[in-house]
């Protein structure tokens, strides 16, 4: 029997309800018509247009994916870290960023749920297609540690 004595114990308890996406599954069968699978070295177009005309010392993306958005961040000397579901998407991004040359982007396989900031802020987070596929329940706790890790005069792309 599971006890809900806390917050998280409720939002793990919802969270099994809540129907997800394999990640790694969706990353190794690639067989949907996925943009950023099909042009996965490619960065968005609001990431570069953005970097062009703002000084970013560091930033981190959440749904990076294979890496695309971090390590043009990374080649224009932005300290970044990156985080996604699916373990198989990581182990990409640091091959695209080791042939890449990306040395300053960091690729973690976690959940944005779990993690620990330590007072990190950030310059720039950027939601590389997180926030839509949360649950109700989890959205502000989103909002919560975006809002806590943004640097003062910080930018979020969503």
């Amino acid at each position: 029997m599971n006890y809900i004595n806390t917050m998280d114990d409720l939002f793990h308890m919802l969270d099994r309800y809540a129907e997800g996406v394999d990640w790694d599954a969706f990353y190794l069968k690639r067989d949907k018509p996925a943009p950023f699978l099909k042009y996965n070295k490619l960065p968005d177009k609001c990431v570069v247009d953005f970097i062009r005309e703002h000084n970013i010392k560091n930033a981190c993306e959440f749904g990076c994916g294979e890496g695309r958005n971090a390590i043009y961040l990374a080649q224009n000397d932005v300290d970044t870290e990156a985080y996604d579901l699916s373990e198989i998407a990581i182990e990409n991004a640091k091959r695209n960023a080791a042939e890449s040359k990306a040395e300053k982007a960091v690729f973690k396989a976690e959940n944005l749920f779990a993690l620990d900031f330590m007072d990190r802020k950030f310059d720039l987070v950027i939601d590389s297609g997180v926030f839509h596929h949360l649950t109700p329940h989890r959205r502000l706790q989103y909002r919560e540690i975006v809002s806590g890790i943004l640097a003062e005069n910080g930018y979020f792309i969503l």
